[in-house]
């Protein structure tokens, strides 16, 4: 556990610092008198808010299914671009057995 708040300094550090002002508000609402419900929604959201930051991990991960969805689709324009080309020159080489005379997919919502 320490180990992942390390390694996700920016999240912990936003969590910790969302935890910091929520009890800080309350501490300042309650020695002032000025407490009520606003300030303790408030102050619990920010709490649980905090709390998930600590739980979250940094963008790195998002980083790597970016990656790997870029190179999918990258796939999938090179699937297109042959199909375009199967197309155009009527050469049905590209397609397997399967798919070959077999009509296309419907759609059952559609009337």
């Amino acid at each position: 556990m320490i180990k992942q708040l390390l390694q996700n300094w920016k999240t912990t550090s936003a969590g910790i610092t969302a935890i910091g002002t929520a009890v800080i508000t309350v501490v300042y609402a309650v020695k002032t008198g000025k407490s009520d419900a606003s300030t303790w929604t408030g102050a619990l959201s920010a709490v649980l808010v905090g709390v998930g930051l600590l739980f979250a991990g940094d963008s790195s991960l998002s980083a790597q299914a970016h990656e790997e969805s870029t190179a999918a689709i990258t796939d999938l324009k090179s699937q297109v671009q042959a199909n375009t080309s199967a197309i155009v020159t009527g050469d049905t080489t590209i397609l397997t057995k399967s798919q070959a005379g077999q009509p296309a997919p419907t759609d059952p919502k559609s009337p």
